[in-house]
């Protein structure tokens, strides 16, 4: 009786077992695709690769339990699993694939072993929830949208031989306010910290050798930086100065011909609560708004029509001693019938950033 048992059980276990393995699509040691409906899974034994998007979308995972000799994760493969929480990587993971955990919105930590070298564009993307991050030793390049949209992100610690930063890649983490950059970064790409609105403290390396303008826009305190930086996206030649406004986000640049240039549009709603279409100044190809400008204190007209009306702009800037520039911009726009008309002065009080 005892042997038929023990005999019961033991095909119990089997059958349990072999259930289970069917939830996993295996190849060549990559799990191709996870069929199960567990919240939560533990990844055979032998298996080496998680292969693209294998959970993807698998809004019931809740927790995950990866193999010893597991060497990569590939791209999109946790993508949206809104219901994972946390994550521990096992020593011996090389890469992270492009986009491997974007939008796990509830994905509150996760451990990256030593081993990591390689860490795909967007492998955090809008991981809303993530807490706190240390990349290892071996990365050197952080991509572009890593950590894009990463709001509740406050912790980031950075390898010594990291030596660039994405386009974008810590975009809207507005849970940041400090971060330590190292000594060999060398490139930061456009909008890495845009719009990290509580990030007050950041000391740009002395071995930086580019940024662009946009890098650190509307944060708390954008940081100075070092003589001798290229800066990529500033419009004309010869800049002398660029000034922000107090949110950040009004970037005014005016070069040695008194061009001023704007990096947000200055023209208003109208009235009627529709934008009138002729009331526009077009941006160029770095996104920035030039306004017509005669040189210091003076005010200068553009006329500019089409079918929905006509449009006109008068600018006139100054500069205090204690460098606050004084932009007052008049607009006046009405349309082809007459219909409406709009007139509207704003002044503009903004702080020097750059020298």
């Amino acid at each position: 009786m005892k042997k038929r048992m023990a005999v019961f059980v033991l095909l119990g276990i089997c059958l349990a077992a072999a259930a289970q393995n069917r939830d996993f699509v295996i190849t060549g040691g990559t799990l191709v695709k996870y069929r199960g409906t567990a919240a939560e899974v533990r990844v055979p034994a032998g298996v080496t690769s998680i292969g693209e998007e294998a959970f993807s979308e698998y809004d019931r995972l809740r927790s995950i339990t990866l193999p010893e000799g597991l060497t990569s994760i590939g791209d999109m493969a946790f993508a949206y699993c809104g219901g994972l929480t946390s994550v521990t990587l096992p020593e011996g993971v090389i890469s992270i694939g492009a986009g491997a955990f974007a939008e796990c919105e509830s994905l509150r930590a996760i451990t990256l072993p030593g081993s990591v070298t390689s860490i795909g564009d967007g492998a955090f993307y809008r991981c809303r929830n993530l807490r706190a991050i240390t990349l290892p030793e071996g990365v050197t390049g952080v991509g572009d949208v890593v950590f894009y949209d990463c709001g509740g992100l406050a912790s980031v610690t950075l390898p010594a031989g990291l030596t660039g930063i994405g386009e974008s890649a810590f975009e809207g983490c507005g849970g940041l306010t400090s971060i330590t950059l190292p000594a060999g970064l060398t490139s930061i790409g456009k909008r890495a910290f845009y719009g990290c609105g509580n990030l007050t403290s950041v000391t740009l390396p002395a071995g930086l050798t580019e940024i662009w303008d946009n890098t650190f826009e509307g944060c708390g305190k954008p940081p100075a930086i070092p003589a001798g930086v290229t800066v990529h996206g500033q419009v004309g030649e010869d800049v002398i100065g660029t000034w922000v406004d107090e949110s950040g986000r009004a970037v005014v640049i005016i070069n040695s011909r008194k061009e001023l240039y704007l990096s947000v549009n200055f023209v208003r709603w109208n009235p009627s609560g529709s934008r009138s279409r002729s009331g526009f100044v077009p941006p160029d190809e770095n996104g920035f708004y030039k306004l017509p400008i005669d040189g210091e204190k003076r005010t200068a007209g553009d006329g500019l029509g089409n079918r929905w009306g006509g449009y006109s702009i008068g600018v006139s800037y100054s500069v205090s001693g204690d460098g606050i520039l004084t932009v007052e911009v008049h607009n006046s726009t009405h349309d082809t019938n007459e219909n409406f008309s709009y007139e509207d002065t704003r002044t503009f009080h903004l702080r020097r950033v750059q020298q």
